[in-house]
């Protein structure tokens, strides 16, 4: 049995180190099987920690479950209205809970990568896309099931010249199917690039606060924080954002137009 253990927590060189996968610990039992835990491993354990502590760990202290509770009803209700606000429909109300863990998941993976040192889930395409693809496929099959062949009449614009209907259906075909590719690089996209602008503008401040250019490093400095404050926002904006436009999906598969 081999074991190769590198550091959780080493120097970031370069912006694109953050979202690098690199194995912490190998365990090779013989020339076939191998166990590989990476920092993409550790993180995701370590959010759904986190995601299970925000749900069941204040019933551990009772004096302060009112107080916790008070808080994650902000989140639930502002799920439920926007869950309320996108589909008029009862029947779609039992979808409620996952995509309030969509939700919780998504704010969560964007919240860990602020942290110094840390590893954003969402910075990876195959992450988002995994979410995004598993749940566009659900909603598409929920529209069969709803709707059965009269779900494809989504696809098949109103009020336009029948000689246009065959181009426009496939123009609808296309811009349906690309759905998930386009929701999961939104988040990919802004998450990376928050983060790297985060991480040059860190670097340069260590430049000049090692050179001693300390009129400049104040203003870099300035700026860094408020790309934080920025940043810090953009977690909750992509959260939102995801959702919003997985409900915008789930009222096809209810409310055919």
């Amino acid at each position: 049995m081999l074991f190769s253990v590198k550091s959780i927590v080493k120097f970031v060189n370069n912006p694109l180190e953050q979202f690098q996968i690199n194995v912490i610990f190998k365990c090779c039992c013989d020339s076939i099987f191998s166990i590989f835990v990476t920092n993409l491993t550790v993180f995701f354990g370590l959010l759904w920690f986190l995601f299970f502590s925000f749900f069941f760990f204040p019933l551990l202290f009772s004096t302060r479950v009112s107080n916790f509770y008070n808080f994650l009803y902000i989140f639930y209700f502002f799920v439920l209205n926007l869950f309320n606000n996108q589909l008029n429909n009862l029947r779609a109300k039992k979808f409620f809970f996952y995509f309030f863990i969509c939700f919780i998941f998504v704010l969560f993976s964007n919240f860990l990568g602020i942290f110094p040192y840390s590893f954003t889930i969402t910075s990876h395409f195959i992450q988002t896309f995994g979410v995004s693809f598993s749940t566009f496929l659900g909603i598409f099959l929920l529209g069969f099931v709803n709707f059965e062949l009269k779900f494809l009449q989504l696809f098949v614009p109103q009020n336009v010249p029948k000689v246009l209907v065959p181009f426009l259906v496939i123009l609808e075909i296309i811009s349906y199917l690309i759905r998930p590719f386009s929701l999961s690089l939104r988040l990919f996209a802004n998450m990376m690039a928050g983060h790297i602008s985060m991480h040059i503008l860190l670097s340069f401040n260590f430049f000049m606060f090692k050179n001693k250019f300390f009129f400049l490093f104040l203003v870099s400095f300035t700026i860094l924080f408020l790309i934080f404050v920025l940043e810090f926002s953009i977690v909750f904006i992509q959260a939102y954002v995801f959702l919003t436009l997985l409900l915008i999906y789930l009222n096809d598969s209810f409310n055919l137009h």
